[in-house]
């Protein structure tokens, strides 16, 4: 099964916080949101993940890049048009989508009792 993560946005909500760093890479107990997200759906069984990125594109690339993440499979989707509503970000994958998936459009937390892929 394959996650659609939306981590285009440019974080307002927590920018006084965030120093510059994009949403997905703000560190909660040391370790980036997008990492947490990522953990909590591998797992749940997934291995794809689709992730849209906008906003410091350039940053997340890096972090992926440097971060060997064995046995799960990452396919990064650009949206210069990051500032307009989510769906744009939704859409702007949707070639990447054509199995069932699950979809992540923050970069939340939920209880580790998560449903199984």
């Amino acid at each position: 099964m394959s996650c659609l993560i939306l981590a285009a946005g440019n974080g307002s909500r927590i920018a006084s916080v965030s120093g510059g760093v994009p949403k997905p890479l703000v560190p909660l107990r040391g370790i980036p949101l997008l990492e947490h997200v990522m953990t909590s759906c591998r797992e749940a069984g997934i291995t794809r993940f689709v992730v849209v990125v906008g906003y410091r594109a350039d940053q997340i690339r890096r972090w992926f890049a440097e971060r060997p993440f064995g046995g799960i499979y990452v396919t990064l989707i650009e949206n210069p048009e990051y500032h307009k509503a989510n769906g744009v970000s939704a859409l702007s994958a949707k070639n990447e989508l054509r199995n069932p998936f699950c979809f992540s459009c923050r970069t939340t937390f939920s209880s580790r009792k998560q449903p199984r892929a």
